[in-house]
């Protein structure tokens, strides 16, 4: 499984986790921290559209999102619907 911080996992090992996050030293982070977990990264822009952000949702079958807190905030529109687990702040 996939640790995440205060003891909880992502599930799987082979978990897709989409990266919503810009060029940046917590994208690099995220990356290698998804990767050495075990997870399998899915990278987006942030500005990525909703559409094309739900076919690759649905297409990698992505259950869990690495994002900026102020992205979660401005794209609630694409993150807070269908079955996401967890958003997960990658600028802490």
């Amino acid at each position: 499984t996939l640790p995440i911080r205060d003891g909880k996992q992502l599930g799987r090992d082979d978990a897709r986790v989409l990266l919503l996050l810009p060029n940046s030293p917590e994208y690099v982070a995220a990356y290698f921290g998804t990767l050495i977990a075990g997870g399998v990264v899915v990278p987006l822009p942030p500005k990525v559209e909703r559409e094309q952000f739900h076919s690759v949702r649905n297409s990698t079958g992505a259950q869990h999102v690495i994002t900026q807190v102020r992205t979660s905030r401005t794209r609630f529109d694409i993150l807070g619907d269908g079955p996401i687990q967890s958003v997960l702040p990658g600028d802490r």
